[in-house]
């Protein structure tokens, strides 16, 4: 009885393995095609010469037999790009198979050769994966855009900073200097680095054109949350001279904010908004803000310490902070000494 058993227990064994063993063997209908993630990978803000992040999306087989890619490759054959086709990094790849309710990951990165123009340029590939002879497309975007790498440093001369450039550790305009930024210019700060003033800024943005200062991360953090409303991106600008001028300048994301320590600083038509800490903080030191708008940070948007001098006119003050438990009144006066004028404002 025993062995009766045991031989019927062997039977269903063999047979499950043999069953498992059975090749479906590959679709060939020529209807069938891979589905994906994404119809168009947008690799974002991109600097040319540098390498950009890994960007991802996913091939779907939704078929009950397997699906032979026979060729995934980019049709203009650009050099920009690399990839990863299920594990494998090459250029152009074959024979590719995704079994029947299955999947496999396509990781894309690129580096940008110059563009050679003001402004971002928008660059477009084909990546295309035949199959049966036929051909489906998942489009590749990125805006590229020409940019000066500023390594950590000194400015002991005067300078025009013109355009985009990229800040990779804290730059210090030396006492006596100025550093003049052109309508349109764009800073982006990595991770840490800040603008410390100890002579002068004079920005010169328009309304059509404001000068930005911001990070250097572009797309989503977690989700659908974008990098542009995250604070603590990088350090933060501090001002500790006589003479700076903002125009039309939009400084976000930083951890500290602007901090005004020394001398003055002049604004006009601002937006200064997303610090970890204050947006604008002012010791022993004057302000002048006109038309700006201070917003969005957790210990006060604007402090005054010591014998701080601010004068407000039709500015704004608000709070929406996501990111912790709001600590600090939107405006704050922490010393006896502080001198305040606001007028026609919110």
């Amino acid at each position: 009885m025993i062995n009766r058993f045991l031989n019927i227990f062997l039977i269903i064994v063999l047979l499950a393995v043999a069953s498992g063993c059975i090749e479906d063997g590959f679709t060939d209908d020529s209807s069938a095609r891979p589905e994906f993630s994404v119809d168009t990978l947008n690799l974002g803000l991109t600097f040319t010469g540098e390498l950009t992040p890994v960007h991802s999306f996913r091939v779907y087989n939704r078929h009950d037999r397997n699906l032979l890619i026979s060729r995934i490759a980019l049709r203009d054959g650009s050099d920009a790009y690399r990839l990863n086709v299920d594990g494998v990094v090459g250029k152009e790849f074959t024979d590719v198979a995704i079994r029947p309710h299955d999947s496999i990951y396509v990781f894309v990165d690129a580096q940008f050769p110059p563009v050679g123009r003001d402004g971002k340029l928008t660059v477009k590939s084909l990546l295309d994966f035949e199959v049966n002879g036929g051909r489906s497309t998942v489009v590749l975007s990125a805006e590229c855009i020409d940019v000066t790498v500023v390594q950590a440093s000194v400015l002991s001369a005067d300078a025009l900073w013109s355009g985009a450039y990229h800040v990779m550790g804290d730059v210090t305009v030396a006492s006596g200097v100025t550093l003049n930024l052109a309508e349109g210019s764009t800073l982006y700060f990595h991770d840490k680095a800040s603008l410390n003033v100890e002579g002068a800024v004079v920005a010169d943005g328009t309304p059509e054109k404001p000068v930005v200062m911001c990070g250097d991360r572009n797309g989503t953090m977690v989700g659908r949350i974008p990098y542009d409303i995250v604070p603590g991106q990088w350090g933060g600008v501090t001002f500790a001279g006589p003479g700076s001028r903002l125009s039309h300048t939009v400084v976000r994301n930083t951890s500290s904010g602007i901090a005004v320590t020394g001398g003055e600083l002049s604004m006009l038509n601002c937006v200064v908004r997303n610090s970890r800490e204050s947006v604008i903080s002012v010791t022993d030191a004057e302000v002048k803000a006109v038309g700006c708008e201070f917003a969005d940070a957790p210990e006060g948007v604007v402090t005054l310490d010591g014998r701080a001098r601010l004068t407000m006119n039709h500015c704004t003050v608000a709070n929406s902070y996501l990111f912790a438990p709001v600590t600090g009144a939107l405006l704050e006066l922490k010393d006896d000494g502080v001198s305040c004028h606001i007028t026609n404002s919110i």
